[in-house]
């Protein structure tokens, strides 16, 4: 890894295969807007495209053909990745373009009254999608007093009132040099090549700027319930606080997460329908006694300075209890044991998804710009490999029992929940639902 004078950090990597991965990591994101200048970075997003200082709409298009390259442009809470990929022998080409659009486009106020149709098209779509929308209930639901708890699209009312100057402004106080990172892996060039590219492209950038809600996201434990009785099933979110990506229990959570899994009805039961006692793991075999819950989903979803942990499940409002309770209550559960061939599966699972990486330069790519950004190094596959390896059943109780165990949550459920409003308030109930089976003796239904 070199840093430029200006902050930037370029990463390189050797890859196998005919294709150059290439990203573009910026810190910034939802997280990083206001009320007034909430959705600039869905704008960034649409904008990048239309135009730089040195080059037309149509030109910037054309290049990006001339290059058989694959734009992929993701807007995350806390981060926006950029990631291309072109065949081997256009990886610098690539670079010098994907970095040109990134800094310098110039985003008109023509242009973005053209986009804002499509990016207010855009966050209603996203409301139709059971399981963003359930995530959007659940970060407003753990961090109500953070703009980090806003949604993702940006807030929709004020989608059509973000001027070209706020999104500009956004730019020039995000994407500077320290918040920057290119990650490239494959290609026939030498780093020095890669370095000077980066160089000329991105050397203009600021090395610093001026960042909006910085500071700590604080963890609101709470519940909210949505009424919607035309839904035919109900989505729940239920996540604890838990570690980030500088905790040393990172790598073990990640563990958990495969551990957990996810399950849905009609890809994990199949001929064992009827015997839930020989599904995959714990949590699907819990799941398959109720034939209803259709899907689950584990998330350990990482930030600065904050971390959720938790699953998502949808199924009839006939099990309305079960989907409320019984992720935690599997969860917790793990604090007293944890079964040494669901810990051997997991680690299986994650050296499996390992191998896949290293063996695909656009996943490598987007890998190490993440590492890059958060831990300012280069995590290596080997690395990682043996900190799960070093992983044993004692470790991760002790890491259950301290970060999930008897402790405060957040609970989001949407649907038709008009039966279960009675228990929509956070009370120590909610609570004593982290306690393993020992907190499910209190809920007859389970």
């Amino acid at each position: 890894m070199v840093t430029l004078s200006n902050g930037v950090r370029v990463a390189s990597e050797a890859a196998a295969g005919g294709l150059v991965g290439i990203s573009v990591a910026v810190h910034a994101g939802t997280r990083h807007e206001g009320l007034e200048n909430s959705g600039a970075s869905q704008y960034i997003k649409k904008l990048v495209l239309r135009g730089t200082k040195s080059q037309t709409r149509e030109e910037v298009e054309q290049k990006l053909e001339a290059l058989g390259g694959k734009l992929d442009i993701r807007v995350e809470r806390e981060v926006t990745m950029f990631n291309l990929s072109v065949p081997k022998n256009q990886g610098l080409a690539g670079v010098a373009w994907l970095c040109d659009v990134v800094a310098n486009s110039t985003m008109a106020q023509s242009q973005m009254e053209a986009e804002k149709q499509a990016v207010f098209l855009e966050s209603l779509n996203l409301a139709r999608d059971q399981y963003a929308q359930t995530m959007d209930s659940a970060h407003a639901c753990s961090f109500r007093d953070h703009f980090l708890g806003q949604p993702l699209m940006g807030i929709r009312d004020n989608l059509h009132n973000v001027t070209a100057d706020q999104v500009q402004a956004f730019h020039k106080q995000n994407y500077v040099g320290t918040r920057t990172v290119v990650s490239v892996a494959g290609g026939d060039h030498s780093q020095a090549e890669l370095v000077d590219t980066v160089d000329k492209a991105l050397g203009s950038l600021a090395k610093e700027g001026s960042s909006c809600n910085a500071h700590q996201a604080e963890f609101t434990p709470s519940t909210m319930f949505i009424r919607d009785d035309e839904m035919n099933n109900i989505n729940c979110g239920v996540f604890f606080k838990a570690p980030s990506y500088d905790s040393p229990e990172y790598f073990q959570l990640r563990l958990l997460q495969k551990i957990m899994g996810e399950f849905q009805a009609d890809q994990f039961t199949g001929k064992w329908l009827n015997s839930p006692d020989k599904q995959y793991s714990i949590m699907h075999s819990q799941l398959g006694l109720f034939p209803d819950i259709t899907l689950h989903k584990c998330d350990y979803i990482t930030y600065q300075d904050t971390a959720l942990f938790g699953s998502y499940l949808m199924g009839n409002e006939v099990f309305a209890a079960q989907l409320q309770y019984m992720s935690q209550f599997v969860l917790t559960e793990y604090a007293s044991h944890v079964p040494n061939v669901e810990l051997i599966r997991a680690k299986k699972q994650s050296y499996t998804a390992l191998r896949r990486q290293a063996a695909a330069a656009p996943a490598t790519a987007q890998a190490v710009a993440r590492q890059v950004l958060y831990h300012n190094r280069r995590v290596s596959p080997n690395e990682e490999a043996s900190r799960l390896a070093a992983i044993d059943t004692e470790t991760l109780q002790r890491t259950v029992s301290r970060v999930f165990y008897d402790k405060d949550l957040t609970m989001t459920v949407w649907g038709p929940v008009g039966h279960c409003l009675g228990g929509s308030i956070y009370r120590r109930e909610v609570q004593r639902s982290s306690l393993g089976w020992l907190g499910a003796s209190q809920y007859s239904a389970m």
